[in-house]
């Protein structure tokens, strides 16, 4: 990301599991060591750097998965910074059950409805957005 491939490529799109392998949490973090220390240093040595933050990337060109992590309230906090069109529901097979990840999903819809924003934001992580991501037409069957 540092080294500008989503400058070069913007519509480049990165899916990264586990609610964002907690990067969102250091958001903050990385972007105040990226933007005072690494982006200075790059710039005194003649190299390449990105020319956008951190958060802009996440919010243009990469998605993150629930894979894992089914928890409402974390997942209202990553959608908080990057909105719910930046999210997928996904299991994380095998190492979390379809059972579990569908089960949290279904069994707390309303509370994941309130945390998202509303039942077209929880439609759109279930499904609308890997489908517009994916380029997936209709499918046989599906009328959930």
């Amino acid at each position: 990301m540092t080294n500008g491939v989503f400058d070069r490529f913007p519509k480049l799109k990165v899916i990264v599991g586990h609610l964002g392998e907690h990067i969102p949490f250091d958001f903050w973090r990385i972007n105040h060591w990226l933007e005072e220390v690494e982006r200075p240093l790059a710039a005194k040595a003649g190299e390449v750097f990105c020319q956008k933050n951190i958060y802009h990337y996440f919010q243009n060109n990469i998605y993150l998965t629930t894979s894992g992590h089914f928890s409402t309230i974390t997942l209202q906090y990553v959608a908080s910074y990057l909105g719910p069109e930046r999210l997928l529901f996904s299991v994380d097979y095998p190492y979390e059950t379809i059972e579990n990840g569908c089960g949290w999903w279904d069994g707390d819809a309303e509370s994941i409805q309130k945390a998202l924003g509303g039942k077209k934001a929880y439609y759109d992580v279930g499904r609308e957005n890997a489908k517009k991501l994916f380029k997936l037409g209709p499918y046989h069957g599906c009328d959930a």
